[in-house]
């Protein structure tokens, strides 16, 4: 359900002198370190209840997630406008808060970081989120240290059928999610194929943050 198409392009890597022997070094073993990190980040993608695809596209790549939550949506929809506690619950933010609304828009201000092994990718961003309440946010990015950002949530009542065809009945909201997610800026000559690897980590752990908070409250209301 979940495949990954990695890209890999041993020109892009630096070898002249700030990175020398070691990236060199380094550039040897760049393709079966990034097939693995991309096979496990799509695989645990799921691991809360969301399918989910990592694909490259373009300079970035476009991440897709389905699945049907036991929870109902006005939680599932909280926890998603949730902007200034996402620091609380999303891995790898630091700090998150609107900085101006004006009708269903919102203005998001956030810091972050990316992590994979000895990598470690600062993220600030502001992004645009569009509310249709209940139903769906659109994000797009503003300003920021990525080339690109923009992305939807879907919010659809009710169960979902599963692979088998056959529906969850405890299911009450069904989330579907789209966004494309280019590459940040680097002031160091880190390659592009370890920055996708590190991003396309990111990305599925900050989808489970988001489903593992909806289950949480949902448990504590039913408590």
């Amino acid at each position: 359900m979940c495949r990954v198409r990695p890209s890999f392009r041993p020109t892009s890597v630096h070898t002249g002198t700030r990175g020398g022997p070691a990236v060199a070094a380094l550039a040897a073993l760049l393709p079966a370190l990034v097939f693995t990190v991309l096979s496990l980040a799509c695989a645990r993608a799921g691991a809360n209840g969301l399918v989910a695809r990592v694909e490259n596209e373009g300079a970035g790549y476009r991440v897709t997630a389905e699945g049907a939550l036991p929870v109902d949506r006005s939680i599932a929809w909280a926890v998603l406008t949730d902007y200034n506690r996402f620091g609380e619950f999303l891995p790898g933010v630091r700090s998150s808060r609107v900085i101006r609304s004006q009708g269903r828009l919102r203005w998001v201000s956030q810091l972050g970081v990316a992590r994979l092994l000895l990598f470690s990718l600062p993220l600030d961003l502001v992004m645009q989120v569009e509310e249709d309440p209940q139903t769906a946010l659109r994000i797009e990015m503003v300003s920021g240290n990525v080339e690109a950002m923009r992305g939807e949530w879907r919010l659809e009542t009710g169960p979902s059928a599963g692979a088998d065809g056959a529906a969850s009945a405890s299911a009450q909201v069904r989330l579907v999610h789209s966004g494309y997610y280019g590459l940040p800026s680097m002031t160091m000559p880190v390659p592009r194929v370890i920055v996708r690897a590190v991003l396309a980590r990111q990305v599925p752990r900050v989808l489970d943050g988001y489903v593992a908070e909806m289950l949480r409250r949902a448990a504590v209301v039913q408590a």
